[in-house]
């Protein structure tokens, strides 16, 4: 059995909501239960739409999609959770952690630098 992770856009004409398109995905009857998906994370943007918007234009689509979300790898709250937790040594010791200087210099070890990048992205999606 094999298990996929899917990106997929999702143009809400009825205004069901995040809520709405996540109950659609998990809820429809695939044929034969072949499969069932959960739906991780949903990230939305306003959009003014029309007929003529870039992203329902075939050569415009994909540019226009990277530019409303990015070039990034999708990235689930769960994940940042976890990688917020992350403790390096010294933090397990009792010293402190890397200071924001060495972790912009590169000095910072992978584990703080994760946890920091991880409460960064936590704040910013709270917001």
């Amino acid at each position: 059995m094999k298990v996929y992770r899917v990106e997929v856009m999702v143009i809400d004409f009825d205004n069901i909501g995040p809520g709405g398109v996540k109950d659609v995905i998990e809820h429809t009857r695939y044929p034969n239960w072949a499969i069932h998906p959960e739906v991780k994370g949903i990230d939305t943007r306003e959009v003014n739409w029309s007929d003529r918007h870039p992203l329902n234009i075939m050569d415009t689509a994909d540019q226009a999609y990277r530019d409303l979300f990015g070039d990034h790898v999708p990235v689930l709250t769960a994940d940042l959770k976890g990688m917020a937790s992350f403790a390096c040594e010294h933090v397990v010791r009792g010293e402190e952690s890397c200071d924001e200087a060495e972790m912009w210099r590169g000095a910072c070890c992978n584990a703080c630098w994760a946890r920091r990048v991880a409460e960064e992205a936590l704040r910013k999606n709270k917001s």
